[in-house]
């Protein structure tokens, strides 16, 4: 998978670039002793086999793994808010455990904004 890297102060056209990924870090310039955030995108215009195709072997046998077992899922097109602050609970005791980035109020933001 070819992956791209660039800061927000270079000018970069993603319709432009081969890469599967583009990584955008979220600095001007590299500060010594700063730790770097990156945000990925993935071409979602792609069918849901390709999308699939591209995983890594091991993912894909994770997912029909899941697949194969009994269960529901609901897709809330309007959740409340406090059903995304349910999201939010569930996810940051997930992100506790794997030691990664909680769930905060600026990323409950956008999914407010998507529902609205």
């Amino acid at each position: 998978m070819k992956v791209t890297q660039t800061y927000y102060a270079n000018k970069l056209d993603p319709n432009t670039v081969t890469a599967s990924i583009i990584s955008y870090t979220n600095a001007l310039i590299q500060i010594p002793g700063l730790s770097e955030v990156e945000t990925y995108q993935i071409d979602l215009s792609l069918t849901e086999d390709e999308l699939f195709r591209r995983l890594k072997k091991s993912n894909r046998n994770e997912i029909n793994q899941a697949a194969s077992k009994l269960f529901t899922h609901i897709i809330d097109t309007h959740p409340s808010n406090t059903d995304l602050l349910l999201i939010q609970q569930f996810y940051n005791v997930f992100a506790k455990k794997k030691h990664t980035y909680k769930c905060k109020e600026y990323h409950l933001k956008p999914m407010k904004l998507l529902r609205d």
